[in-house]
C-alpha cells in the first residue's frame, strides 16, 4: 500500500466538521493509492472532483490536463485516463486538531481497505533532514540540519523533538487496525 503514491494527486474532500473545540476534515484519498501505483492518472478529473461543493469559476469544471502549466501557462492537452478506483475499497484520511485540551493535539486517522483479501498495511511517515526557518533580523530563510540520531523506529511510538531545542514533543503514535467495516 502506498507504493507510487505521488504528492500531486489531489485527496477529494468529503466533510469538513470546525467548532471551537475542535476542526476535523476527512478526505477519500484513493486516488494517492490507485493512480500512481496502477499507472494512470488524475488529470482527468477537474478541480471541482475534489472540492465540498463545486467552485464558482469555470475552470474548476475543466480536467486539469486542460489547464495551463503554472510554470509555463502551456497546456499539454493530453489526458491520460485515471487510474482504477476500484483497485482499492476505500482509503480515507481524517485530520484534525483540538484546540480545547490543555495542551492542542492533531490526530491523524487513515481507513483503508484495499480489498476483501488480507494484506499488510504500513504507514510510513516522512522526515526531512533539515527543517527551514525564517530569520527575521536578517531578513533570510535559513535550512538548519536536524538531529534525529535519538529517534529509534522500533515499537508503535514515535517521539519528535523540536529541531532547536524547545520543549515541544510530537508522539506519533500507531494504534491497532481494525476488521473490515463500513467507515462513511
Amino acid at each position: 500500500v502506498g507504493k507510487g503514491q505521488g504528492r500531486h494527486v489531489p485527496g477529494r474532500f468529503l466533510k469538513c466538521l470546525d467548532a471551537p473545540e475542535a476542526t476535523f476534515g476527512t478526505a477519500d484519498t484513493r486516488d494517492a493509492y490507485t493512480n500512481g501505483h496502477f499507472g494512470g492518472s488524475p488529470w482527468g478529473k477537474s478541480v471541482n472532483d475534489f472540492l465540498l461543493k463545486e467552485g464558482p469559476y469555470e475552470f474548476q469544471s475543466l480536467p486539469y490536463c486542460s489547464l495551463p502549466n503554472w510554470y509555463d501557462g502551456v497546456s499539454t492537452g493530453k489526458c491520460s485516463e485515471a487510474g482504477p478506483s476500484s483497485y482499492f475499497v476505500k482509503a480515507f484520511r481524517t485530520a484534525g486538531l483540538v484546540r480545547s485540551a490543555a495542551q492542542p493535539y492533531a490526530l491523524i486517522f487513515d481507513d483503508v481497505q484495499k480489498d476483501s483479501a488480507t494484506h499488510e498495511y504500513v504507514w510510513r511517515m516522512v522526515l526531512k533532514p533539515t527543517v527551514k526557518h525564517w530569520d527575521r533580523q536578517m531578513g533570510l530563510l535559513k535550512k538548519h540540519r536536524v538531529d534525529r540520531s535519538y529517534a529509534k523506529a522500533d515499537g508503535n511510538d514515535f517521539i519528535l523533538r523540536q529541531s532547536d531545542g524547545g520543549k515541544a514533543r510530537l508522539l506519533v503514535r500507531l494504534l491497532g487496525g481494525s476488521s473490515p467495516h463500513e467507515s462513511m
